[in-house]
């Protein structure tokens, strides 16, 4: 799960019923309604309307995509 507005950092859980545990509490970094998904062999997260990272699958590191010029809502 992917935590922002009021809450902060990816969490992790054997079942959706508890035993929540942050996984990274440093990512994402900001934007709501932020969600993951995968696509070929990469994963992606878009926060609201302005954030967006990516990383190949086997990694662990998002990279900042908006900070490397590529903007999914082309600035608006």
């Amino acid at each position: 799960m992917l935590a922002n507005y009021g809450a902060r950092g990816t969490w992790g859980s054997e079942d959706v019923d508890g035993g929540w545990y942050c996984i990274n509490p440093d990512f994402p970094v900001e934007g709501d309604c932020t969600f993951f998904f995968r696509w070929i062999n990469y994963d992606y997260v878009i926060g609201g309307f302005t954030r967006f990272w990516s990383k190949k699958a086997e990694e662990t590191d998002y990279q900042d995509v908006v900070k490397e010029g590529i903007d999914p809502y082309n600035g608006m």
